[in-house]
């Protein structure tokens, strides 16, 4: 049973890296980075089916599409922000010049075009940009740590 949760778990993360990899160079995500994206993919796939079988349902794959959109771009706008060290918003995604900014960019054309409720998707990747832009203020204010 565990193989076949990771292995459709990985389907959704393979076709996210395949989506996003022509803004990298050599249209390749870095290995590094596509386990990062993997791993948020794999991790958020499997909370929210648990939290779906405690309500006594299953995901749809419109759910699970969504959930490996959002996953993904958590890691993606936040690599963008370390790199650049630039605050970004929902608006400025489409217009950077950069593979996380473009990558993250495709994955919400994509969110608002599969789901029913793009509306509250996009809210919560609001929350999750002004989450990190205080982080990032932080860090140029010398707050934060670097905990790794």
């Amino acid at each position: 049973m565990a193989y076949t949760f990771w292995s459709l778990k990985g389907t959704y993360a393979q076709n996210v890296l395949q989506s996003i990899s022509p803004f990298f160079p050599d249209h390749k995500v870095p290995e590094a980075f596509a386990k990062k994206i993997q791993f948020y993919i794999q991790f958020c796939l499997m909370y929210n089916d648990w939290l779906s079988s405690i309500r006594g349902f299953s995901m749809t794959e419109e759910e699970r599409l969504l959930t490996s959109y959002m996953a993904a771009c958590s890691p993606l706008t936040d690599e963008y922000q370390d790199s650049t060290n630039q605050k970004i918003t929902i608006a400025s995604f489409s217009e950077l010049e950069h593979p996380f900014a473009k990558s993250a960019s495709l994955l919400l054309q994509k969110i608002k075009k599969k789901s029913n409720h793009a509306e509250e998707v996009m809210s919560s990747l609001k929350n999750l940009l002004e989450i990190q832009n205080v982080s990032l203020a932080q860090k140029e204010e010398g707050k934060s740590k670097d905990w790794f």
